[in-house]
């Protein structure tokens, strides 16, 4: 059998021409034993376990982490002992050879060959992710149904774990689908159009820009009696199930009595800063020559910060300067182009080599005035000249392309405000987040009246659909409403739109992350927060929401561990302060009071005014016996929040095990608190 190589995380196999067995866990599972080979009958757990495997590769799991999964119920003895018996029928239902060729099994680990297999879910993943129309209707033939939908393991962790992935790709295939039938309907495909947004409603019968879909269809067919009746229909459920009216844009669509425009995708965004008022930032690597086994170390990490930028939502990215390096006589400002004309901020970045020591100077400047925002330099030894790139490169991203957003909002908020009679869409936005970002329920209603402006300019914006689901959220987690749980719906609906439109934006995987962040949804959380920072590896507030969401799991080394590396990424971060909260609970589950203590006390200096942190310091000083001195922090925390319920607190404290809830709640009920478990 394969050996696995647990310390580099990868097998020791070359991939082979052909497939040894395909999987399908998309409509009804099966598992076939080469590409056109005979089906392999396995149980539901062994099948889902196949599956769960799938999802993972190349990384091997844990044998305890699939005991979790499968028998959570049993003792681990046991547990053991169920895994190893599905294995062996897996390896009976396989054949010892192709067993051996595709799976890895050693005393510790279980995993499958990359390359031996074939699964049409990460098919579909791809070809959701392509631009082309030809590789995005292959979603049509792959999404043949549910992941898993016809597995009823028995267990409560795989089902809520089929159920998290079963969600992700639904979603990834709708927001596929919708960018298929507005490609297809631009290009005169309309029968394809029409396939796609009969799939889209089959799948989800209330999403509204599958039925605009479809209508535009009937309309470019030139049936506008069927466009009428399916609106009507449409408009009929709307009402029953969500008690609203559909969107005014349908509504004006189906009754316009003009020729009807097709449904085409957003065009290419402008050159320049007429891309909505998005910031542009250009990368200049002003490195001089570096010794030659190091040569291109300046320009790698160059052209990989602005791969890295490029991913962003929020702002637009060019390269300066595209040769390996500059000739040491050159005057890098007088060699530049006239950055007035497309730029807003320059980001230089100069590398420096000292034996086998790098240092690197980032500098963040803005171009209108040349005032430098920032500068950051770092250390490190040069061991693998790619992963220091990499590693360089996603430390400096993760950095500054949240300080030209901020700088950007600053300087928004510095402006006099008046209601533009031709609305601007980024000054609404910008103004919008600065107002969500004092963290006042007035500011807060201010914001989301300013994005729903905004999309009315920009209705398919992706970060105003991001903010605007973060300030209900935000409504919840404060308990500024009466009603928490139905600002969370809101939040999500909002996150939801986000992904829909763009299925592979990091921001809007993200923010749907953090949505779903309840202790009902927490692993459907964690599954999109790490898909965003597949996306988007420069997106640390994914990083360190996934530290949060395994914190209130109970999951403490890693949440520590994603915690530490957010720290390290982005220090100066505003998020930090939450990211140390983090830590202060994964210390406090542990028992360790001392250590939870100390990190809390140090979240409050960087942020005193949130409130949560106070509540964590209340529960904490409880528990070590400091009565009085939980009292006050209690109070410190009810002074800056006002109130808070039942429901509030369990939205912001999303435990997954009710024993670590109980436990949190009998801690601030000892310190004055009056909450109920």
């Amino acid at each position: 059998m394969s050996d696995w190589s647990t310390e580099r995380g990868n097998v020791k196999h070359e991939k082979p021409d052909a497939p040894v067995i395909v999987l399908s866990a998309l409509g009804s599972g099966a598992l076939r034993i080469g590409v056109d080979g005979a089906a392999a009958t396995l149980g539901m757990k062994a099948f889902g376990l196949v599956v769960y495997l799938a999802e993972a590769a190349p990384r091997p799991m844990l044998r305890e982490t699939l005991v979790d999964l499968l028998w959570e119920r049993s003792d681990p003895v046991q547990g053991r002992g169920s895994l190893r018996q599905e294995v062996r029928r897996i390896k009976k239902a396989l054949g010892k050879e192709a067993f051996d060729a595709v799976f890895v099994v050693t005393d510790s680990h279980i995993g499958l060959v990359d390359g031996k297999f074939v699964y049409d879910a990460a098919q579909l993943a791809a070809a959701a992710a392509a631009d082309d129309a030809e590789s995005l209707a292959r979603v049509l033939e792959l999404y043949r149904g549910d992941f898993l939908d016809d597995n009823r393991a028995r267990s409560e962790n795989f089902l809520a774990w089929s159920t998290s992935r079963q969600s992700f790709y639904r979603d990834l295939a709708v927001a596929a689908l919708v960018r298929l039938g507005a490609v297809d309907l631009s290009a005169g495909r309309v029968g394809r159009a029409q396939r796609a947004a009969d799939r889209i409603i089959a799948i989800d019968s209330l999403h509204e820009p599958g039925h605009e879909l479809l209508i535009r269809c009937h309309l470019a067919n030139g049936r506008r009696g069927e466009a009428r009746a399916h609106f009507e229909r449409f408009r009929a459920l709307i009402l029953r199930e969500l008690a609203q009216e559909p969107e005014k844009r349908l509504t004006d669509l189906v009754a316009s009595q003009t020729p009807i425009a097709p449904l085409t995708p957003d065009p290419p965004r402008p050159s320049g800063r007429a891309a909505n008022g998005r910031p542009t930032i250009a990368v200049l690597n002003v490195s001089r020559r570096l010794p030659d086994e190091f040569a291109y170390l300046a320009d790698g990490v160059s052209e990989q910060l602005v791969s890295n930028l490029s991913k962003s939502a929020w702002l637009r990215v060019a390269a300066l300067n595209p040769s390996p390096f500059l000739p040491a006589d050159i005057d890098v400002d007088r060699n530049q182009r006239d950055v007035r004309d497309f730029a807003d901020y320059i980001l230089r970045v100069d590398v420096r080599m000292h034996r086998r020591r790098v240092s690197i100077l980032a500098t963040l400047s803005r171009v209108a005035d040349q005032e430098t925002i920032f500068s950051d330099e770092s250390e490190d030894e040069v061991e693998d000249v790619l992963a220091l790139q990499r590693d360089l490169a996603r430390r400096i991203a993760s950095i500054f392309e949240p300080m030209v957003i901020d700088d950007q909002s600053r300087r928004e908020s510095e402006t006099e405000w008046r209601a533009p009679a031709d609305p601007d869409h980024w000054r609404l936005l910008m103004r919008a987040r600065w107002l969500f970002w004092t963290t006042r329920p007035k500011p807060n209603r201010e914001a989301q009246a300013l994005l729903g402006q905004a999309l009315k300019v920009s209705p398919h914006d992706v970060p105003t659909h991001c903010v605007l689901a973060f300030s209900h959220m935000l409504d919840a987690w404060s308990d500024w409403v009466d009603d928490p749980r139905a600002s969370v719906a809101e939040a999500q609906r909002w996150a939801r739109r986000a992904v829909q439109i763009a299925p592979q934006d990091g921001w809007a995987q993200f923010t749907l992350g953090v949505m779903l962040s309840t202790p009902e949804q927490l692993e459907q959380a964690k599954s999109h927060v790490s898909f965003a920072r597949k996306l988007a590896p420069s997106l640390v507030p994914a990083t360190g929401e996934l530290a949060r969401f395994h914190a209130f799991a109970g999951e403490t080394a890693e949440a520590v561990r994603l915690a530490d590396e957010a720290l390290s990424l982005s220090p100066y971060d505003v998020h930090s302060g939450l990211w140390l909260r983090t830590k202060a609970f994964a210390a406090w589950i542990e028992e360790d009071h001392a250590r939870a203590l100390e990190i809390a006390d140090f979240a409050l200096t960087i942020r005193p005014a949130w409130f949560q942190n106070h509540y964590l310091r209340a529960a904490i000083l409880s528990e070590t016996g400091r009565e009085t001195a939980a009292r006050a922090a209690l109070a410190e925390g009810a002074r800056l929040m006002g109130r808070y319920s039942d429901a509030a607190l369990r939205i912001g404290h999303p435990f997954s095990k009710p024993a670590l809830a109980a436990r949190f709640i009998a801690a601030l009920n000892k310190a004055g608190g009056a909450f109920t478990t």
